[in-house]
């Protein structure tokens, strides 16, 4: 970590945060994320899954380090945040913008499953954008590669809910985006539940909203199981909203994966 110089926090979470960092001698700015040495297996995944990806819509992985209590990853600096502040500060983007954020994912999630992995956790605060508006897939600390995916161990419950390595209140955040079919018993992550959540992030840039919302986990739950996806109905027909339809189909999302 001697080598570089640490500035502002921009981005937090339970268990890291992540700041602006500069490599000494240099004009390269990167990204410097401390994670708590108790998260080592996350961080493991996150390293594991990075550093074989290598894609336009992937962020960058340099180096990781190690520390007594912490462990530092030195990552691509994107400064135009994630998808979440984004969404933040404008509510709804025109569906001109959506449609070329949409190749961007949809790019990145390509190059993702082609390299044999799965994302399981895409959200608006995984999906962060560099200084020239690209896209970028970040946070794969709850990937998994396709030939090791097992069953979820038991439908709605806490401990299976998806994104459950994040905790507490991310936890609830991203099952807000998570495929009907990863709370029921045996199912678990593939292609289709990747798409699913790309369907989530798609509707929620053009409305502003999430798709499926609640206070309460088991209410989102019961939100993306049985209902309708927020804000749908309201875009115009055709294009964009055709394709968010096809990908937040329920018949076909609570069929048996094949894809994977």
């Amino acid at each position: 970590m001697e080598k570089f110089h640490m500035y502002d926090q921009i981005a937090s979470s339970t268990h890291s945060q992540v700041y602006k960092g500069r490599l000494k001698m240099s004009i390269e700015y990167v990204a410097i994320k401390r994670v708590d040495k108790s998260r080592m297996d996350s961080v493991v995944t996150e390293v594991q899954a990075i550093h074989r990806l290598c894609s336009p819509n992937v962020l960058k992985f340099h180096d990781w380090y190690e520390t007594r209590n912490n462990v530092w990853l030195i990552l691509e600096y994107c400064a135009g945040g994630s998808l979440k502040s984004l969404i933040e500060q404008d509510g709804g983007e025109p569906e001109s913008a959506v449609r070329l954020f949409g190749v961007d994912l949809m790019a990145g999630l390509q190059h993702v499953h082609a390299a044999g992995l799965l994302h399981c956790d895409l959200r608006p605060a995984n999906i962060l954008v560099d200084e020239y508006g690209i896209l970028k897939l970040s946070g794969f600390s709850c990937a998994q590669k396709i030939a090791s995916l097992k069953p979820l161990a038991s439908p709605g419950s806490s401990a299976s809910a998806p994104g459950s390595r994040s905790g507490g209140r991310q936890q609830e955040q991203a099952s807000n985006y998570a495929a009907p079919e990863l709370f029921l018993r045996q199912f678990s992550h593939s292609f289709a539940s990747d798409f699913w959540s790309l369907g989530c992030l798609l509707l929620e840039l053009r409305t502003g909203t999430p798709a499926f919302d609640a206070a309460l986990l088991p209410d989102v739950v019961q939100s993306i199981m049985d209902r309708e996806p927020g804000g749908l109905a309201e875009l115009e027909e055709g294009g964009l909203c055709d394709l968010i339809r096809a990908l937040l189909d329920k018949p076909a999302a609570n069929t048996t994966v094949s894809a994977s």
